[in-house]
Parts: structure tokens; C-alpha cells; sequence
């Protein structure tokens, strides 16, 4: 029996998510989808300066891990860049502008899932 395309690509994008861990994880453990930084964008839940300031935060630190791109919202800029080639590899190249380094980093994080964040009670 065939698979129809669209749920091969679902199910080898549900386990590279997984496989690389984290809040990249396309399921919440409640079992709900998670949106991309894209979507909240367009819901208006995420604005581009949110988007932007975490780009510049993870290329001023790359092991910064969970971040709180906005109220309630959390993205691992270092999963998402992660999973992402051309945004790993141009990471790693020195001798890559600030912009293609930038743009890179937006396409990934744009790309990343996002997780609302818990706060912890002391």
C-alpha cells in the first residue's frame, strides 16, 4: 500500500522535530501542533522586532538555548538554527557577512516552533 505524500512529509517532519529535541518538538505534550514563529507572526502574537532581537540575541550568544521571544512564548534558538543546513552551516562559516548571518538566523528561527512558556513557581 502507497502512503500519500502528504503524510510521508508529515511523518518525517514530526521525526527530524523530535530528533533534534527540545521545544522544537512539533507536538506539545498536551498532543496539539505547535505553531512556527511564522505563524504567531501572522496572528499578530509574535511581531518581525521580536523576531529580530532574538536573532541578534542568538548570534551574540549561539548556546543560548530556550529564549523568551515574547510574552508567554519561547523558542530554542539553538534547536532551531540546529535544525535548520543553511542556517547551521552559515553559523559556523567565519567568513560570513553580519547580513547573510542575520538573514539566515531569521529564515531559522522563523522556521522554529513556538512553546508557551511556563513560569516556574519558587
Amino acid at each position: 500500500m502507497l502512503v500519500p505524500i502528504k503524510a510521508r512529509a508529515e511523518r518525517v517532519r514530526r521525526s527530524f522535530a523530535l530528533a533534534i529535541g527540545g521545544f522544537s518538538a512539533v507536538r506539545s505534550h498536551q498532543g496539539r501542533t505547535l505553531p512556527t514563529v511564522a505563524e504567531m507572526i501572522k496572528s499578530k502574537a509574535i511581531t518581525d522586532q521580536n523576531v529580530d532581537v532574538a536573532a541578534a540575541s542568538f548570534l551574540a550568544d549561539p548556546q543560548i538555548g530556550p529564549y523568551d521571544i515574547a510574552s508567554g512564548h519561547r523558542v530554542n534558538l539553538a534547536a532551531a538554527v540546529a535544525g535548520h543546513d543553511l542556517a547551521r552551516q552559515v553559523a559556523a562559516n567565519s567568513e560570513a557577512s553580519p547580513g547573510v548571518k542575520r538573514a539566515a538566523m531569521l529564515t531559522a528561527i522563523s522556521l522554529a516552533r513556538v512553546e508557551k512558556a511556563i513560569a516556574l513557581l519558587h
